[in-house]
């Protein structure tokens, strides 16, 4: 009976597990499958928390989830949820509530193996017809689907109201009730789809667009519209562009041109005589005075004179000359 249970959900892709009291489901690792063991041992209550599966693509299981709050609200949509079901074939539906949130499942178990990707269209049509579509959904594949006869696993009336809880009975007759509920309630699934198909498709409403934000008014700038991040890298990189250019640049020396200035001497034309007559000499012609060798007494009325060695003619040593000066 434990692995008649099992295989009802034997193609599992993922399993989920959550804190008690949330909605919030974390995927397991997939390098932990979860096997048909993991599965008993939580319908057996070893494990603490609650524990969901996905279920793949194809099977013969389709659930219907009722997540509605309001205990009056919940069973005035179950009321009418167990009308619609009946208008499709499905006689025997049975609720069942599967956790501690009050969430609902009716699982539709058919005759065959079907498709997800042509029977939940069709259920989903048929919910806009019904206008449940915002109350009722249909578990898709790769979503989490909490597993039964857990801890707060509760079979109730189609009116909501609860009859057996899973906490008050062992797990082989919990095991044994749920089972005999889906082969009661088996459901041939060419006749549903019969129902199904003559409902007409009706498209989602599609949303409304969004008004595009007014632009933002900003300064001119040669990086005009791009944000302040791309504004300073591209500055940043233009920067960086001219001083390599300036780095890689030879330098050009510029011979400055040597100006030659000429200066002119102004002299008076008596100035010009005396510097003609001094030019005009001969160095053998002066005589040549060694005071060390012949001291020679200077006259007091002596006009200044200025003493300068020069060699004489043909020689390299040098003779102290006496030039006089002439005052103006």
């Amino acid at each position: 009976m434990r692995r008649s249970f099992a295989a009802l959900f034997k193609d599992r892709l993922d399993s989920f597990v959550r804190k008690p009291e949330t909605t919030n489901w974390r995927k397991q690792s997939k390098f932990n499958y979860f096997t048909d063991e993991n599965l008993l041992e939580v319908i057996d209550l070893q494990w603490e928390r609650p524990v969901a599966i996905s279920l793949d693509r194809r099977s013969h299981l389709a659930v219907l989830s009722v997540k509605i709050e309001d205990p009056e609200e919940r069973v005035e949509k179950q009321s009418a949820l167990v009308k619609q079901l009946r208008a499709i074939g499905v006689e025997k539906p049975c609720f069942y509530i599967v956790n501690e949130l009050g969430e609902i499942n009716v699982y539709l178990c058919f005759d065959e193996e079907f498709d997800s990707v042509s029977l939940h269209p069709l259920l989903k049509n048929w919910l806009m017809h019904c206008e449940m579509e915002l109350d009722v959904q249909v578990v898709a594949v790769g979503e989490p689907l909490e597993l039964p006869l857990q801890r707060e696993f509760v079979w109730t009336t189609n009116h909501c109201t609860p009859l057996i809880r899973r906490m008050d009975i062992a797990l082989e007759p919990a095991i044994a009730m749920f089972l005999s509920n889906l082969s009661k309630g088996l459901l041939s699934l060419s006749e549903v789809m019969t129902h199904l198909v003559e409902f007409p498709i009706i498209l989602p409403p599609e949303p409304e667009p969004e008004p595009e934000p007014e632009p933002e008014p900003v300064d001119k700038d040669e990086f005009a519209g791009e944000n302040i991040v791309s504004l300073a890298r591209r500055r940043e990189e233009r920067n960086r562009r001219q001083e390599i250019e300036l780095e890689t640049e030879p330098e050009i020396e510029v011979e400055e041109e040597e100006i030659e200035i000429e200066h002119e001497l102004i002299v008076s034309s008596e100035d010009q005589a005396v510097f003609e007559e001094l030019l005009d000499f001969n160095l053998n012609d002066i005589p040549v005075y060694n005071p060390a060798f012949d001291p020679k007494p200077v006259a007091d009325n002596a006009p200044p004179t200025s003493s300068t060695m020069l060699p004489p003619p043909g020689s390299t040593s040098f003779k102290q000359l006496t030039i006089p000066f002439f005052n103006d």
